[in-house]
């Protein structure tokens, strides 16, 4: 990422788990931890803030970790700039589940996240850290992560300046026909004999053919997740 420095932060996750088995441990339930990047472009070095500089929280997709935005990222820099308007960081964090968080919970998830969990979370990330999030501020999502900024803008309707989701899921309560889709993820191969064979997998796979190159590179070949403490 030319345009931005990244930094990676730790934040405590909300405590409280939207169904019991959203940790190992319902009656003494461990602390969750959320990994974010903060994204600061680079073009601010130098530059003093300006009345009406954006932050912008990012929420990710289902399945779809953080740094594979960062393309998306980059092109939003560029296209926002041209504006006249500046970008002072953008925050994205992965869910307590998925990408880094994962990893940092792997001990202590539990096998029932809630839907609703990540919204808490980010809206708690946010509360830990107000001098970084000082408004104007715009909400952005894609799919599970629409319905996680969503709802954030339900339960604090102004934090949020304006907010863009794309390809939201906003769904209360799901009633899925059988089979459920949680069945097929479930049979999805996520262990592989080398990083050769697992390369050859993705690539074979139509759905990812479809997939911007420089996202498919990060997927396969950058180190997702740095180190974290």
């Amino acid at each position: 990422m030319s345009r931005f420095h990244i930094t990676p932060h730790v934040f405590t996750a909300s405590h409280l788990r939207g169904f019991p088995r959203g940790t190992v441990s319902a009656t003494n339930p461990p602390q969750l931890k959320l990994a974010v990047n903060k994204y600061t472009p680079g073009s601010n070095a130098g530059r003093p803030e300006q009345p009406g500089d954006v932050t912008i929280i990012f929420c990710h997709a289902n399945g779809i970790h953080k740094e594979l935005y960062e393309p998306f990222f980059d092109h939003l820099l560029v296209e926002y700039e041209k504006s006249g308007l500046r970008i002072r960081s953008i925050w994205a964090p992965d869910a307590a589940h998925q990408g880094a968080s994962g990893v940092l919970n792997e001990e202590v998830i539990g096998d029932d996240p809630c839907w609703n969990d990540h919204s808490r979370d980010v809206l708690h990330m946010v509360n830990q850290r107000p001098q970084d999030f000082q408004p104007p501020i715009i909400g952005m999502g894609h799919s599970y992560g629409g319905h996680t900024i969503a709802r954030i803008a339900l339960i604090h309707p102004s934090l949020f300046t304006s907010i863009l989701l794309l390809d939201p899921i906003i769904e209360d309560n799901f009633l899925f026909q059988s089979p459920h889709p949680s069945v097929l993820s479930a049979k999805r191969q996520d262990v592989w004999s080398s990083m050769a064979e697992a390369e050859k997998y993705v690539r074979a796979r139509p759905f990812y053919k479809t997939w911007d190159p420089r996202v498919l590179e990060i997927y396969l070949v950058r180190p997702p997740f740095p180190p974290l403490s």
